[in-house]
């Protein structure tokens, strides 16, 4: 959902949603991505494995940026499966938060600041 020149239709759409998302809301999305990948990585991960996350939005006039990284800090399995567990956590957490921007968006018209 980073900006770009080469984004989508839908992408766009995203980030017109998130320009007019008042502060609470994007807290509540940074909660929702640390939420989603721990639920992911709960299930996918040993109990004796570790991860950190950061994550981050800024916003101005004319871009918006959401940033995670995400490392595994301890996994026991071979290191290709940990890649493999980070890139699949972070597509669940998009998923989660494209869910909540299009339950956003049809609950609220998109050119209203009222989020």
């Amino acid at each position: 959902m980073a900006s770009s020149e080469f984004t989508s239709s839908r992408d766009q759409n995203y980030t017109t949603i998130l320009k007019n998302l008042p502060f609470h809301r994007l807290e509540e999305i940074l909660t929702l991505i640390e939420k989603s990948i721990k639920e992911y990585l709960d299930e996918k991960l040993t109990k004796h494995s570790d991860y950190t996350l950061v994550a981050s939005i800024s916003r101005n006039t004319n871009s918006v940026d959401l940033v995670v990284d995400l490392r595994i800090d301890r996994c026991i399995t071979i290191r290709e499966k940990c890649e493999d567990l980070v890139n699949d956590a972070l597509n669940y957490a998009r998923k989660k938060i494209e869910e909540y921007l299009d339950n956003l968006s049809t609950n609220t018209p998109l050119n209203s600041k009222s989020f």
